[in-house]
């Protein structure tokens, strides 16, 4: 029993021996054998793939990961399924089915898949199945080929067909091919067709030679033979034939002749076709186009055409004249209007756009564009008013009108109105002078009707005043006796009523002086445009004068005191004036200044520091006094009011209202100035004189005469 465990024993031994050589003999062959598929895979263009359909496992070869740039080699066929475009899996599964399922014997079809750039690529995939015992498909190994290049370039063939058969059929032309060897052509049915005959007419090349016209045929024979001998790259000619409904029809033939190695001819291929209808267009619109040609050069303006790239198509000659006598340009048809615009900048044909011509240009531009009419002015002096119309294709139609005439009229006409508006200030200007001369003209009788009416009352007034003071001084001294010897209560009642009397006549005399002064006022406003005039420093009288009035300002109240400002211009030459009545000016400027200032220190409690500024300007062909003090201003409702006779800001008793309006007659009729107020309420108040250096003496006027003449009177 146990000689026989142990023989069996030994042959089991034995048998697994066996068998492991055999194993390892099968490993070395399984080995050998993936080996050489890798090496196949490698080899081959295609990309290689094994799909266990029951493990749903992808083996894919380098080559198929490099096509698609996969990023590794463990795809599933769901992953594939993602890859396929969504138009072509519909396909691509119903090919699988079909192969699965034993209806065709393999897997042979082309759809497009994603690449890890994100554009699809066509591949064409072709697979065999490896079905079980029971038939059924459970592995398959295909090869996988890129196919891009290959349906781009199908494409590309189709729509270079498409094209050609298009344009076939919109030059209505047909295909002939010349055997000239042997002396056989074929027309394809398009030719035919084309020029109204049958197939069955049209068979040889005489069958069409001989309906061309007589007169045409050397021009034909001529660019055949020169094609034919290598003169020409290809025969392009047109030439009349005789149409099977008896009419002459044109025709146009194209052709390339094809060559063998020693240059010979062997075949010629090209196109022929009616074109009679072309040759009718054309020479409708020859005649058109002589017609409009005709029609613009009847025109007085200047007329282009230019088609919607803005390329000239036609103009009369009076457009291209504006080009050729100012710059030397000679217009051309299919020449840019932006061309020949640069090429009249480059000569200085537009001078008003030397500063910016790229600006000047864009501008242009714009407005031709939206059609906005505009005006150009040439070197030539000559103005233009261009109107630009777009047509419904596109195109643009300029017209020039030259408005050269119209503009000078235009600039006399402006100057008329220039010069009307000045003649009409100028009547303003005199209207206001002799209203202000009938203003001044009453003023003045009145002024000598009050002078004659008041004068000797007032004379009458001031004298008896006197007198009485007089005799009432010589009562005192009559009446002294009688009044000692008077009880103590008496004397005291005698010596109050005399003074009373006393008190009483010096007041009158007090203000028949303030009267009598008023009066002088009056007089010396009705002659304020007197006075000799000579060449004056302005300067030193502005400094005399202040100097003057600040000194009797100070001599009238010990306490006045108030800052003065000086600027002078240094530059400021002698100007010919009337120095005392401008004297009289400067001490009512002055005067009134030290006033509203010093009454504005004294209602502010010495808080407030008064001061005066005065300036002189040298302005051009006059000259200009500036007067400025910080007192409390004027008011708006006022400031017409201040040059006006008789009127005053101060109190009742301390200005007659005549020392602005005198000044106002003196600087405006004597020196032909102005004089205006600058005022801010509570800060300050300017006075501005403005001295014409040319201005001539004014007369007195007739009011100012009339008051004169009532003086002289009054006063013999």
């Amino acid at each position: 029993m146990t000689a026989i465990i142990d023989a069996t024993m030994i042959e089991l031994r034995q048998i697994i021996a066996d068998l492991r050589r055999q194993l390892d003999q099968r490993g070395t062959e399984l080995g050998e054998q993936k080996e050489r598929y890798d090496l196949v895979s490698e080899a081959v263009a295609e990309g290689i793939y094994e799909w266990d359909i029951e493990r749903d496992t992808l083996r894919v070869s380098t080559r198929l990961i490099e096509i698609f740039g996969f990023k590794d080699c463990e795809l599933t066929a769901a992953d594939w399924n993602t890859l396929v475009h969504p138009d072509d899996f519909p396909g691509y599964r119903a090919a699988l089915r079909a192969c699965f399922r034993g209806i065709v014997s393999r897997l042979d079809c082309e759809y497009r898949v994603r690449h890890s750039d994100g554009l699809y690529r066509w591949i064409e995939d072709r697979g065999v199945p490896v079905r079980n015992a029971a038939g059924r498909a459970v592995r398959m190994v295909g090869a996988i080929d890129d196919v891009t290049e290959r349906k781009a370039t199908e494409q590309a063939l189709r729509e270079s067909e498409e094209r050609y058969a298009l344009a076939m059929r919109a030059t209505e032309e047909g295909i002939y091919e010349w055997d000239v060897a042997a002396g056989k052509i074929y027309y394809s049915p398009g030719v035919a067709a084309s020029v109204g005959l049958t197939s069955e007419q049209l068979q040889t090349v005489t069958d069409w030679t001989d309906r061309i016209h007589p007169d045409d045929m050397p021009g034909y024979r001529t660019a055949i033979r020169a094609h034919l001998k290598g003169e020409t790259d290809r025969i392009d000619c047109e030439y009349r034939y005789r149409h099977p409904d008896g009419a002459w029809h044109w025709a146009r033939q194209h052709g390339i002749a094809l060559r063998s190695d020693d240059g010979r001819v062997y075949r010629m291929v090209g196109s022929t076709g009616d074109i009679t209808a072309q040759k009718e267009t054309a020479r409708e619109l020859l005649n058109a186009r002589g017609r409009m040609h005709d029609a613009i050069e009847a025109l007085d303006e200047g007329v282009a055409l230019f088609d919607p790239d803005d390329r000239l198509v036609i103009c009369n000659s009076r457009y291209a004249k504006f080009f050729r006598d100012l710059a030397g340009i000679e217009l051309q048809a299919g020449r840019t209007f932006e061309s020949f615009i640069r090429a009249g900048l480059t000569r200085g044909m537009f001078p008003r756009a030397h500063d910016d011509p790229e600006a000047w240009l864009a501008a242009l531009l714009t407005r031709r564009r939206e059609g906005r009419p505009r005006e150009q002015y040439l070197a030539s002096g000559s103005w233009l008013l261009i109107r630009d119309y777009t047509t419904d294709d596109g195109s643009l139609v300029s017209v020039y009108t030259d408005v050269t005439d119209l503009k000078q009229h235009q600039e006399e006409l402006e100057h008329a109105r220039d010069t009307a508006q000045t003649a009409v200030s100028d009547l303003k200007a005199a209207q206001a002078n002799l209203i202000q001369t009938e203003k001044m003209a009453s003023l003045g009788q009145l002024t000598a009707g009050i002078a004659h009416e008041i004068k000797n009352p007032l004379n009458f007034v001031n004298n008896f005043a006197n007198l009485s003071v007089e005799l009432l001084d010589e009562l005192k001294e009559i009446t002294a006796p009688t009044v000692a010897a008077l009880g103590e209560d008496k004397r005291a009642e005698v010596d109050e009523t005399i003074g009373l009397l006393t008190g009483n006549l010096e007041k009158i005399a007090e203000h028949g002086r303030r009267a009598d002064a008023i009066v002088r006022s009056m007089l010396e406003h009705s002659r304020g445009v007197s006075g000799e005039r000579r060449s004056v420093d302005l300067n030193n009288l502005v400094e005399e004068t202040l100097n003057l009035a600040y000194h009797g300002a100070r001599a009238r109240d010990q306490g006045f005191n108030i800052s003065l400002e000086r600027d002078y211009d240094s530059t400021l030459k002698p100007i010919e004036l009337a120095p005392q009545e401008m004297t009289r000016v400067f001490l009512n400027l002055f005067g009134n200044s030290f006033y509203a200032a010093d009454k504005r220190a004294r209602e502010n409690s010495g808080s407030f520091r008064p001061s005066l500024t005065v300036a002189t300007r040298e302005d051009g062909d006059a000259v200009e006094v500036r007067v400025r003090d910080n007192g409390a201003g004027i008011s708006p409702e006022i400031k017409d009011k201040l040059f006006q006779p008789f009127f005053t800001t101060k109190p009742s008793g301390e200005g007659t209202g005549l020392g602005l309006s005198i000044s106002y007659d003196i600087i405006t009729q004597q020196h032909g100035g102005t004089i205006t107020v600058e005022s801010e309420p509570g800060a300050f108040a300017e006075f501005t004189i403005r001295l014409p250096r040319d201005r001539q003496a004014a007369p007195a006027n007739p009011g100012q005469r009339a008051f004169l003449q009532s003086r002289s009177t009054s006063n013999s």
